[in-house]
């Protein structure tokens, strides 16, 4: 499994090989995304009903971080999101480096304005 895994990773990466962009030209998409997110999320809602559409909102231009992972070498690795999948998140990082966040068995930590929160990974597998 860990090899098809792999395989599939590297498909998805090399899909960005071609853009050349650095963190802080896509920093423009990630206000886009903070706009979006603002006006998706509303003003009042409750705590539920604000989880709810956080499950559900998209996540391209948002940045996002590990905060736990099974996998001990990406706590911490975050960036501005390039492209979401069904199983990860593809980051542009402040070092220009695009990574692959695993969403199962992950908890990453998303902010934007004022707000913080954390998504639990294995309830984003089924968006």
């Amino acid at each position: 499994a860990k090899m098809s895994l792999k395989f599939s990773n590297d498909k998805v990466l090399k899909k960005f090989q071609g853009i050349q962009k650095d963190y802080s030209s896509l920093l423009s998409l990630n206000n886009l995304w903070q706009q979006y997110i603002r006006d998706y999320l509303g003003e009042r809602n409750t705590d539920q009903q604000l989880g709810q559409k956080i499950l559900k909102a998209d996540f391209n231009g948002a940045i996002l971080h590990v905060w736990e992972s099974s996998n001990k070498d990406l706590v911490g690795v975050g960036g501005i999101v390039l492209l979401e999948t069904k199983h990860a998140f593809v980051v542009l990082t402040k070092q220009n480096k695009r990574k692959m966040l695993i969403k199962e068995n992950s908890v990453f930590l998303l902010k934007w304005e004022d707000k913080c929160c954390k998504l639990f990974g294995d309830l984003l597998l089924y968006k």
